[in-house]
């Protein structure tokens, strides 16, 4: 029998990662965890890709992860962007990331040179 999903708990992190779609999510995630939440505040770790993260928030929005509402900021009005309950079970993995990041891929890390090849067990 043949199915799109491997068994048991290899099935819910398929799941969860077609959910996310994206590495790019967290990386918002993690701006909106460190305190980012306007629109220029999140499209100016974008660089030169604005147009791109745009859609990409958009996307988050109409997926869940992000809310977008109105709110002052340097007295004017400007959108601010909150994360949902769906966006909010995703913290502790983004830190997790984050304490990985930091060991694994540092100067200080113990890898060997990316694009690893893959070991065959």
């Amino acid at each position: 029998m043949s199915t799109s999903h491997p068994p048991g708990a290899a099935a819910s992190l398929t799941g969860a990662l077609e959910e996310i779609g994206d590495f790019e999510v967290l990386l918002v995630l993690a701006h909106v965890f460190a305190g980012a939440s306007t629109e220029e505040e999140l499209l100016a770790t974008a660089g030169s890709r604005r147009e791109q993260a745009k859609e990409l928030l958009q996307r988050m929005i109409e997926y869940g992860f992000l809310e977008r509402r109105p709110r002052m900021h340097r007295s004017t009005m400007a959108w601010a962007y909150e994360v949902t309950r769906k966006g909010e079970e995703l913290r502790e993995v983004v830190a997790l990331l984050e304490r990985f990041g930091e060991r694994w891929s540092g100067p200080d890390a113990e890898l060997l040179p990316y694009p690893r090849a893959r070991v065959a067990r």
